[in-house]
């Protein structure tokens, strides 16, 4: 099942993969300049709407059908680049947002087959912050 998507990244839950996202918040504001006004209270004046802000997180997890490393180098790619990125859940188009940041949270380590030495990222949780871009 289709849950969303952000760029090239794919939210989504089926048989063979699950990636999905907690946590969802979306916050948006409106600009506003205040005048002093002498002997009285300042004066606000409405500029228009601020860019909207996202913040949520990835679970990723080789037990769910995904490497957290290839998934997290996909977030760094697009970072590193700069670009603003379609972003949709569900049904809901929330427009273009580029990655302000993102925090990595490894969680849970394997031994790589056939090493006794290696070991592998399992489990993950990848927090984003994004920022409307306009």
């Amino acid at each position: 099942m289709d849950i969303g998507i952000l760029g090239n990244i794919a939210f989504e839950v089926s048989s063979d993969k699950v990636i999905t996202l907690q946590a969802f918040k979306r916050s948006m504001k409106a600009r506003y300049a205040t005048h002093p006004v002498i002997n009285k209270k300042p004066v606000l004046e409405y500029l228009g709407p601020d860019l909207s802000d996202v913040d949520f997180q990835i679970t990723l997890s080789k037990q769910l059908g995904t490497d957290p490393i290839i998934e997290i180098n996909k977030i760094k790619k697009i970072i590193e680049s700069g670009e603003a990125q379609s972003l949709r859940i569900g049904d809901e188009e929330f427009g273009l947002f580029v990655v302000e940041s993102m925090s990595e949270d490894w969680q849970h380590f394997n031994q790589k087959e056939g090493s006794r030495s290696v070991v592998s990222l399992s489990h993950a949780v990848v927090s984003l912050k994004l920022k409307e871009f306009n």
